[in-house]
């Protein structure tokens, strides 16, 4: 929603990709929003799922959807933070279950600077990533495809894989599930990227995190149109008007596209993926990070902005 997604600038705006879903498949499905990163915010799941794999620290890679993964600037989220759209498995909010934590991090880390300097504001930009551009938009069982996709059909792995998830969720406040269906959250980056440009980053990035929690807790599907609307409600945005764009399959798709492509051009290949941008020079994370790590990213753009 999950995303992915995403990145996070100060004053002057860059970009964080979070996979769609977190939502991307995410955030959503990119985190974190196919679509923070969402297809919302903002964490790749391949990358973070096999490598911590192979330190049986089964992450589900990256917030995006997002993303929702509307890349943050996916998809943070999250992977869909970031459905992913910055940045979710496609990046808000695809599937990368790690958008929403990244999403919650980054979020703690901004508030954290912005104590310590009151006079500085930071501006969140998500941006869309699809970790599985080719889902289907009917989608699959979530379970069933992490563990044939992710762990060779493998029940230990899986379960090892759910074990250390849950863990992980609790230590930020999310309470994973694992059911629900895997699917192409195009829409959801659709639609983060629309209100996004419409009414404001604040406005994108409550839907990120309405998919991001809708995706990740409540095991909805990552782009349907109640999920959105759901979402939009959440931001506030009025039934009728979100009605009206989310049931326009084609209002906005051109452009959502082409922000997927451009990120691609950037070399964006994973979420999350959180840019800094600062008036000196411009600081790029890319993958999952510790708060403190994002803490001292912004520290040194506020330190090198005087």
């Amino acid at each position: 929603m999950g995303s992915g997604l995403g990145s996070c600038a100060e004053v002057p705006t860059k970009e964080t990709v979070i996979d769609e879903a977190a939502i991307d498949e995410a955030a959503i499905d990119e985190a974190a929003i196919d679509e923070a990163a969402i297809d919302e915010a903002a964490i790749d799941e391949a990358a973070i799922d096999e490598a911590a794999t192979d330190e049986a620290a089964i992450d589900e890679a990256a917030t995006d959807e997002a993303a929702t993964d509307e890349a943050a600037t996916d998809e943070a989220a999250t992977d869909e933070t970031a459905t992913d759209e910055t940045a979710t498995d496609e990046a808000t909010t695809d599937d990368t279950t790690a958008t929403e934590e990244v999403a919650g991090a980054l979020d703690a880390a901004t508030e954290a600077v912005v104590e310590l300097a009151d006079t500085v504001n930071f501006t969140v930009t998500y941006f869309p990533y699809q970790l599985n551009p080719e889902a289907t938009k009917e989608g699959e069982d979530k379970y069933e495809w992490y563990k044939k996709s992710k762990y060779g059909d493998s029940n230990d792995k899986m379960s090892m894989y759910v074990t250390l998830m849950s863990a992980y969720g609790q230590s930020a406040g999310i309470n994973y599930k694992f059911g629900g269906i895997v699917a192409n959250t195009l829409d959801a980056h659709r639609v983060v990227q629309h209100f996004q440009e419409k009414q404001g980053p604040e406005v994108a990035d409550k839907i990120i995190n309405s998919l991001y929690s809708q995706y990740f807790e409540n095991e909805k599907h990552p782009s349907s149109d109640q999920t959105l609307l759901t979402a939009t409600t959440a931001a506030g945005i009025p039934d009728s008007e979100a009605r009206s764009f989310i049931e326009d399959r084609y209002d906005g798709l051109f452009d959502v596209k082409n922000k997927i492509q451009e990120q691609a051009h950037n070399g964006v290949d994973s979420v999350p993926y959180i840019v800094f941008e600062g008036r000196r020079r411009d600081i790029t994370l890319i993958g999952a990070k510790e708060v403190e790590e994002y803490e001292k990213a912004l520290a040194q753009i506020v330190k090198e902005s005087d």
